[in-house]
């Protein structure tokens, strides 16, 4: 859409209504794990029984070793973060140099490379029917 070409009502408001389910879809279920997360039942989820931290400190009372004081936990969580950090640099620096490389370069595979490198965003689209 051309944001200057004038649209009617309707298609506004169905895109806002659009972009409001959208958002919606999306962030709902983070919502609901966020409130639930601080839910006193042995194990989150519905009906609430009040509020309560021992998810996150822990309570030796009723058994729960919480996030926190879970060493494994925390140095799982601490992996991951490590993990995601390599690779968000190793992509970034892999995209560029294609980038690059296919924009300004004449060699022998070029368009492969290409194919290659949008094939990640093509597949799914193919396999959704998009």
């Amino acid at each position: 859409m051309i944001p200057s070409l004038p649209r009617p009502i309707w298609l506004r408001t169905a895109t806002v209504a659009y972009v409001i389910a959208f958002l919606a879809f999306l962030f709902l279920p983070l919502a609901v794990v966020a409130v639930f997360a601080f839910n006193d039942a042995p194990y989150p989820a519905p009906p609430w029984r009040g509020f309560t931290l021992d998810w996150f400190l822990g309570n030796a009372a009723l058994g729960r070793i919480g996030l926190f004081a879970d060493s494994e936990l925390l140095g799982s969580i601490w992996t991951s973060c490590i993990v995601a950090i390599c690779v968000t640099a190793l992509s970034a620096l892999v995209g560029m140099t294609n980038a690059f490389l296919i924009e300004r370069g004449r060699f022998r595979g070029k368009q492969t490379l290409s194919i290659l490198m949008l094939a990640p965003l093509v597949i799914p689209g193919v396999i959704l029917g998009i």
